[in-house]
Formats: structure tokens, sequence, C-alpha cells
């Protein structure tokens, strides 16, 4: 009830149309019509930068990568665990787990650190590393139940990995319909990520059939940030630097910054949506009004903020 409220009475700005819309549904079931009606929520794709994508680099030994940073419950790195376990035992794979620092230390990462075949270390030190390291990966084994967008899998798919997915709505609203590798069992998940490594280029030939004969293009037309955001594309990393001024505070800087203050950002977001041209698409016309409201929200929490504290009552 408390999440829906505050959706409900705060502008919310989603990373997805899914997410969008399950704020949406909680909004609703967990409040009443007259407040439900009135709630500010907006969202775009995130997608990504095309220009940090590298040439292919094939390895010997095909190597597999853990998609996440995190191993968390909901990401399932048990699953991920099991299934690479065996598919060890029938083919040559090199696994990659690139995690935060804060998973380096737990059981599973050991656990998988102890692995001869396998590799545990921290994240990349730059984009340009991180970007690499796809280039040189073969195939990954998805296992999450759920993902608001899926960001990580698809700059891994757009590097050229071959991704297995596990078979949820999330993972449909980033594939082509009839993507051929989605599982159902670990079973499945183990044989498919086998043809991954061993039969790489077949696997992609399959995928591309089913994405307008090319995969890589199909990707690029629908998760490129410059083609979802074309001009607003300096206003998502606004939003980006508001979103993090506003999670450390009103006043704290954000590093590094072209607006130090997160109000200043919104405003000037909420502008440069605005001020495009008409006929802007719908996401982006309530993306606009949505920056409207919350940066008079913001102003009001500031001048409330800034006002000297009312006198003491002398009752």
């Amino acid at each position: 009830a408390a999440l829906a409220l505050s959706c409900a009475l705060f502008p919310t700005f989603a990373n997805s149309e899914r997410t969008a819309s399950e704020v949406r549904e909680i909004v609703s079931s967990g409040t009443i019509p007259a407040i439900a009606d009135k709630a500010q929520i907006a969202w775009v794709n995130l997608g990504i930068r095309l220009e940090h994508v590298r040439a292919r680099h094939e390895q010997p030994v095909p190597v597999v990568l853990y998609p996440a940073i995190y191993l968390s419950e909901r990401k399932q790195p048990q699953l991920f665990l099991d299934v690479v376990g065996r598919l060890a035992k029938r083919t040559p794979i090199k696994v990659e787990a690139r995690l935060h620092e804060s998973h380096l230390i737990s059981e599973q990462a050991m656990e998988l650190g102890r692995h001869r075949w396998a590799w545990v270390g921290p994240l990349t030190a730059s984009r340009e590393d991180y970007w690499e390291a796809l280039a040189r990966t073969t195939a990954f084994l998805a296992t999450a139940r759920e993902e608001s967008y899926g960001l990580e899998y698809i700059e891994a798919l757009v590097a050229g990995a071959v991704g297995v997915f596990p078979d949820h709505s999330w993972v449909r609203a980033i594939l082509p319909g009839g993507y051929p590798f989605i599982y159902r069992t670990p079973a499945e998940a183990e044989e498919m990520l086998y043809r991954a490594v061993t039969d790489t280029a077949e696997c992609r030939r399959e995928i591309d059939k089913v994405a307008e004969a090319n995969f890589a293009q199909w990707l690029r037309a629908r998760h490129d940030d410059d083609e979802l955001l074309g001009p607003w594309a300096d206003t998502a990393y606004r939003i980006n630097l508001a979103s993090s001024g506003l999670l450390r505070g009103l006043s704290a800087p954000i590093e590094p910054v072209e607006h130090p203050d997160c109000l200043t950002a919104l405003q000037a977001a909420a502008e440069q949506i605005a001020q495009v041209r008409p006929g802007i698409d719908a996401p982006l016309a309530d993306l606009a009004l949505t920056l409207q409201h919350l940066a008079a929200a913001l102003q009001h929490a500031q001048t409330d903020r800034d006002a000297p504290p009312s006198p003491p009552s002398r009752r």
C-alpha cells in the first residue's frame, strides 16, 4: 500500500514499458480511483550506445558469461552453477563472472571460483574493458526470474554472444518471436548452452532466421538509445544524473556532473523535451509532463527545506 501510494502521489519514471505497466497495476490495486487516475507515470526503454560495441574476438575455448553482477536469489545463481558445472564435464568451456565487490566474497562466488574452468573477479575497470570482454564472450546463460528491462543481456547479444534464456515474460519482451534458445527446464538449458558453445555459427544462423534475417540489425533497431531517444539522448543522461542526485539528497553533488543540482537537471530535461517539436511520441510527452510535475515537487520541497524554522509556540 505504501508503494502504491508513493507512486500515485509522486511522479514516477520507469526504465521500461513493462515496469511502467506494473507500476500502474500496483497503483490501481493499492489506491482508490480518485488517486490512481491522477498518477503521473512515464517510461522509456534504456537502450544501449552502439558505438561502444567492439569487433568479435572468438576464443579457442568458448567463454560462457554469468550475465549479472550480483548473486541475489532473484538471479537464481545456483541454477547457473548447476548447468555450467554439468556442461564443463561434457566440453571445454571457460566461465567468467564479474561481480560487484559485495558479492565477490559470497559462498556461491567462492564455490564457482574453485573450478579450474571458471574465473571469478571484480567488475571491469572501464567501459572499454567491459565491451572488450563481451567481444570475446561466446554465450551466456540467463537464469533470472524477473528483470525490468534486461540491459546487460541486450549488450551481450549485440556484442555477438548467443543467449540462452528462461521462459519468462521479461525475456519475450526483448527478443523476437520464435527465438530458439528459450528453456523451460535445467536439462533444456544445458542442451541449448551445449549447442551454443559447440556449434555457435549454426546457432547464430537459427537466430537470424527469426529476426528478419539479421539478429544484430534487429537488436540495433529496437535497442539503440540514439534510435529510441534521438535528440533526447542527452535528456536521458540528465535524467540519470537527476535520479542519482535524488537518491543522494537534493544538495548532493554528482560526479561526473553537468548539473550539480538534480532539480536543475529535471527542469532542463523537461524543457528540452517540451521544446523539441510538436507531435512528440506519447511516452516522451508523458515523460515531459512527469518531469514538470517532479521538478515542481522538488522545488516545493527545496523551498520548505530552505525556509527559516517557525518560532516555537508560546503556549
